[in-house]
């Protein structure tokens, strides 16, 4: 951002941002682009000719990025690329995001679930696309390929969807 003319009011400032885009490479890279394309319109209005950078990014300023329709859409299209890589990651994480919003009506934490859980969901919602090799080992190696794309987290044996963000 430096390289930019931008820096921040708050050295936190960067730490909430991977916070935000779940550490994910492509994310971190379309905010930063959001995020400098924003400044720079706002700035427009508010330098002069003869004004000196940097701009200086405070936290309001990070929050519109976040907001941003394009940015938001740009998340939304990556993660359904990502879940059209196999159309079981797709059907495992809708099974997923319902159960955790089940559990949400039921006042109950949706922290994660076991692969036990999530195999027996999604067969439940979709029992043919398991039929080839229905073992919980084939089906932890799917878990564990979802791990690897970044759409789930797997702490001690159990998986939650990675980012709330990306749930949205």
């Amino acid at each position: 951002m430096a390289a930019a003319g931008i820096i921040f009011s708050n050295p936190a400032l960067p730490n909430s941002i991977l916070s935000a885009v779940g550490f994910y490479p492509s994310l971190l890279q379309t905010f930063g682009s959001t995020l400098i394309n924003r400044v720079n319109k706002s700035a427009q209005g508010r330098l002069k000719i003869d004004s000196i950078l940097p701009i200086v990014v405070d936290e309001h300023d990070i929050q519109n990025a976040l907001e941003d329709h394009d940015f938001k859409e740009n998340i939304r299209s990556k993660f359904r690329m990502t879940l059209s890589l196999d159309e079981r990651y797709r059907l495992i994480t809708l099974a997923m995001l319902q159960r955790s919003l089940d559990r949400r009506d039921q006042a109950s934490i949706p922290l994660s679930l076991t692969d036990v859980e999530v195999q027996t969901l999604a067969r439940e919602w979709w029992p043919q696309g398991f039929e080839d090799d229905s073992s919980l080992d084939a089906f932890q190696g799917l878990l564990q390929e979802m791990v690897g794309v970044g759409v789930l987290n797997e702490f001690s044996g159990s998986y939650a969807i990675r980012s709330s963000r990306i749930a949205a």
